[in-house]
């Protein structure tokens, strides 16, 4: 559940936008993977990605295209050309993503300056 990510980014949405931040579509897109990979029927991911995927399109054309893509592939994962996007680490990179952005939002440095 990435809501409480997606509320911080809410919240410092100005701060993203200066930033060129890609977060919220990275949020945005493994909600919308992980509705593909729970859901048979793919209604909920499509009607998802028709409200919130559907605002990156023109900034995001190729990641959204293939994000799309895995509904075709669902049932072959395995073998898909997409299944990186089903990978724990996908949700390991993005993990990393959001620390770097709040530190990026905050001015932070990402090593603590104690450690020096």
């Amino acid at each position: 559940d990435c809501s409480l990510a997606l509320q911080w980014c809410d919240d410092n949405s100005a701060q993203l936008k200066k930033l060129k931040s890609k977060l919220v579509f990275k949020l945005r897109r493994g909600e919308f993977l992980e509705l593909v990979r729970k859901n048979d029927a793919h209604v909920d991911a499509i009607a998802y990605a028709r409200r919130h995927l559907s605002t990156h399109a023109k900034s995001h054309m190729q990641e959204l295209q293939q994000a799309m893509a895995t509904l075709v592939f669902k049932d072959s994962v395995e073998t898909s050309p997409y299944k990186h996007l089903f990978e724990e680490q996908h949700w390991e990179d993005l993990i990393e993503t959001f620390q770097n952005e709040i530190h990026r939002v905050n001015h932070l440095t990402p090593e603590s300056l104690l450690t020096v």
